[in-house]
């Protein structure tokens, strides 16, 4: 179910999209319902988004000079097939605008009957996919869009933003979140896991995140130097916020540990027992 990844320079300043396009454009094949971007240069943004996977290629082999890059491919399971659902939703936060994707699942916002039926048809008649998915329905917004657009997740985003993680956290799982999304702006990154890990690399003098394995020839996993050497998973982050301040450089990578269940911490308001935080510094780390 989709594919989603961020990438950032490491030991250079800037990048070009197609220095990593080969190595991801597989997915849109397998992804094939939505293709979305978010870029950032070094003194404006651009955001682009379509259904015509022949737009999206044209559209981001022309970016040069990179400093962040935001991609998204849509594999629909809830919504209509169309711009106003792919991904990269924007979110303005304190008049600044972060765009949200997401490879999951939120349960509370899914129409059940339609999620299931199209997930019988996918696995067993996958010749009916399209008709299931572009079913009218009452609501055809995709449920990573309705989270996107409640005004309950737009205060836990602001208090995640100012390092105030515990509204975000107990939104994700009373809401049912599932899976990997990112949040980027002109100067910061958000990666979120629940009960699926985000991989993280180093390729080309590039940090990469993904919400799934990247068929790269020459990579280190980096979270065995930077983070987790408790995890079970060599290279994995699962049930972390990770967040990243950059500019001309990334200055710091803070992570947010939480546990599965923390059930204290649904009732709780004072405590921040089920919450672990790492900050990690580039320097002084050998890569």
């Amino acid at each position: 179910m989709c594919f989603n990844i961020v990438v950032i320079p490491y030991r250079k300043r800037v990048f070009d999209a197609e220095e990593i396009f080969n190595d991801v454009k597989y997915y849109m094949k397998t992804n094939p319902h939505g293709f979305s971007l978010h870029a950032v240069k070094q003194n404006n943004e651009l955001t682009y988004r379509t259904v015509i996977a022949e737009e999206f290629i044209d559209k981001i082999l022309k970016l040069k000079k990179l400093r962040l890059l935001h991609i998204h491919f849509r594999f629909a399971t809830q919504g209509s097939i169309s711009p106003d659902n792919t991904h990269m939703f924007p979110i303005v936060i304190n008049d600044k605008t972060y765009y949200l994707s997401h490879n999951g699942i939120v349960y509370d916002f899914v129409d059940h009957g339609k999620y299931y039926y199209y997930f019988y048809h996918y696995l067993f008649k996958e010749n009916n996919v399209t008709k299931v998915i572009t079913e009218e329905s009452k609501d055809n917004r995709s449920d990573t869009r309705k989270m996107a657009e409640d005004r309950k997740f737009h205060k836990a985003l602001k208090d995640l933003i100012n390092e105030k993680p515990r509204r975000f956290i107990r939104y994700l799982f009373n809401k049912g979140f599932y899976g990997v999304m990112f949040i980027t702006s002109k100067d910061k990154i958000i990666a979120v896991s629940k009960d699926k890990p985000i991989q993280i690399y180093l390729h080309k003098d590039l940090l990469m995140m993904a919400n799934t394995d990247l068929p790269l020839t020459k990579y280190k996993i980096l979270t065995q130097y930077i983070m987790l050497r408790k995890s079970p998973y060599h290279g994995e982050i699962e049930d972390a916020i990770i967040m990243i301040d950059y500019s001309d450089k990334v200055d710091r990578i803070k992570v947010i540990k939480f546990r599965k269940k923390p059930k204290d911490l649904l009732k709780k308001k004072d405590s921040d027992d089920h919450i672990n935080y790492y900050t990690i510094f580039y320097k002084g780390i050998d890569f």
